[in-house]
């Protein structure tokens, strides 16, 4: 995103032009569905609002849950939290495009599907201010004995089973 943002007089320089425009929409091919997208990308690249949102409400929230993450004291369910915050904030705001919010989703899923699913919630489960209030309560993990579940299959993974 800064690299995007650090182009942005290019992408402008490039777009303001209408004989330069035209010589776009038909480098983008001959179907009139990429023909129609370049006009999309043109109008977006002209659209100041369109930075602005990337400037303000992408990029801040990300530096501040890096900063978070590589303190010192940043523990798992930190961690777990300031990703479901990045979450609230980028897939269920009704401020940016469709095309960054499924970006972000796709990524973020990505994400959880390679993480340890049980350690995090165990981590939020043990915060003694958080616990499972987090969690719905009509969810199986509210249930005293899934979270006995879990704590006794991380245990047992950690101990070696001994």
């Amino acid at each position: 995103m800064d690299r995007l943002l650090e182009l942005k007089a290019a992408f402008r320089h490039l777009v303001e032009d209408t004989e330069k425009c035209t010589t776009l929409i038909s480098a983008s091919g001959n179907s009139a569905p990429d023909k129609a997208k370049a006009r999309k990308l043109i109008k977006r690249i002209k659209d100041e609002n369109f930075w602005t949102k990337i400037e303000r409400n992408l990029l801040r929230p990300f530096a501040i849950a890096a900063n978070a993450i590589q303190s010192d004291n940043c523990r798992l369910d930190t961690s777990l939290l300031i990703i479901a915050n990045l979450y609230r904030i980028h897939f269920q705001s009704v401020t940016i495009d469709a095309w960054v919010r499924a970006a972000i989703l796709k990524s973020l899923a990505k994400c959880w599907q390679k993480a340890d699913r049980n350690i995090f919630i165990l981590a939020v489960v043990f915060n003694p201010y958080i616990r499972s209030k987090t969690f719905n309560p009509s969810n199986q993990i509210s249930a005293p004995g899934r979270i006995w579940l879990l704590v006794r299959a991380a245990f047992t993974r950690f101990s070696k089973g001994q």
